[in-house]
């Protein structure tokens, strides 16, 4: 539930070149249950150097 659906958005990010915040509707979308907690959220942002939308 978790920490699946956090590796998935990951990987989409760095190897699909996906935009971080389509990605994690994409998952979103497909996942009903999807339940990346926030502390994962904030440590793929800093990973990945996105910027606020």
């Amino acid at each position: 539930m978790n920490r699946s659906n956090t590796i998935a958005l990951g990987v989409l990010v760095r190897y699909f070149k996906m935009n971080f915040f389509k990605a994690l509707e994409l998952i979103k979308s497909r996942v009903p249950i999807c339940a990346i907690i926030s502390a994962n959220i904030v440590a793929l942002t800093k990973l990945f150097k996105v910027k606020s939308s």
